[in-house]
């Protein structure tokens, strides 16, 4: 029964995603394809860094026709050739709340065959991500070719390197796939969120924080051990020693001031405190009773994927997902099988 419903949702899934045309809108020109990171790069672990970069096609180009400076971003670096119903509710919702802008989705296994949604919708464009392109002859480059990166099960760790290496090429706003916008996120200027890491950040290219982040990745001593040391860790040490002055260690109005960024309180993106992620699938608990003062200042739905994405949503239930899912992803929506 359970592989019956598993084969099933993946079969709706890839119907939602993908249809049989080949639309020019999303390139697959610019990146080649990318359970250990290496199989799922496609890379042979035993390569030398010289061997990886003579593998390295010409140097790859922005798209031409759009403006990075208010772009949004997702990244999904795990291979597969379509996303999952939440993930696909997430760029619906921001293609919907920055329709005046560039949404842009990159997948390491985007074969250039996609829904006709997706079409209809002409700020969004994916493109196909090549690490190899992105990353060799990089200052990130050591740690991308390091053999542990590369044998690591922890895949979140090639995103980390994605993202930085994207917000340095083109700067915009990246968030994660499992964030669900409400509002335009874009009034914030350059910003980062309190306590969420490197899940949602927002910079010009020479940023002053940026730059930092990217010069202590490409420095790093990778441990395949500790999930948050590309990501969470890194953000941590960069703002404090950009951002912070002696006087200011905990204030972060100043430290802003110094890095020129501002941060922006975490319940703005993350109404459901981390403790309480099960709660958005529980029943009768909807919009309008659940944390009424802080749902209505939010401007994101952070899910966590990670950790509930084996949690069946039912589409015909009354859960906080639910909810948030048939009034910011309509069209979607409509689409979803009975459990997603």
């Amino acid at each position: 029964m359970f592989v019956k419903r598993w084969q099933a949702l993946t079969a709706v899934s890839s119907f939602l995603f993908f249809s049989s045309v080949h639309y020019s809108k999303f390139e697959t020109n610019f990146f080649s394809d990318s359970k250990n990171v290496s199989s799922s790069l496609n890379i042979i672990p035993t390569q030398s860094t010289s061997e990886l970069r003579d593998r390295k096609s010409p140097e790859a180009t922005p798209f031409s026709n759009i403006s990075y400076v208010n772009a949004t971003f997702f990244i999904e670096v795990r291979g597969k050739p379509d996303l999952s119903c939440r993930q696909i509710c997430a760029v619906e919702a921001a293609v919907t709340a920055h329709s005046d802008y560039p949404v842009i989705v990159y997948m390491t296994g985007f074969n250039g065959t996609l829904s006709p949604w997706m079409e209809t919708s002409p700020n969004l464009y994916v493109r196909k991500l090549n690490l190899d392109e992105l990353i060799l002859n990089t200052h990130l480059e050591n740690v991308y070719a390091d053999k542990n990166f590369r044998d690591s099960p922890i895949v979140e760790h090639v995103s980390d390197l994605s993202r930085i290496a994207l917000l340095k090429q083109h700067g915009g706003l990246y968030m994660d796939i499992d964030m669900i916008l409400m509002k335009p996120a874009l009034n914030f200027g350059s910003f980062m969120v309190k306590n969420q890491g490197n899940g949602v950040l927002r910079f010009d290219e020479a940023s002053p924080l940026l730059v930092k982040v990217y010069e202590l990745l490409g420095n790093i001593k990778y441990n395949r051990d500790d999930y948050n040391l590309l990501g969470a860790k890194i953000i941590k040490k960069a703002v404090k020693e950009v951002c912070y002055s002696n006087d200011c260690a905990l204030d972060y109005e100043k430290a802003g001031e110094i890095c020129y960024i501002n941060f922006v309180d975490n319940e703005l993106f993350s109404p459901v405190p981390w403790f309480e992620f099960k709660k958005l699938f529980t029943r009768n608990i909807n919009l309008d009773n659940f944390r009424p003062k802080v749902v209505k200042k939010a401007v994101a739905f952070h899910f966590a994927g990670h950790v509930t994405n084996s949690i069946p949503v039912f589409k015909n239930g009354s859960s906080l997902f639910n909810e948030i899912a048939k009034k910011y992803c309509p069209k979607i929506y409509r689409s979803f099988p009975d459990i997603y």
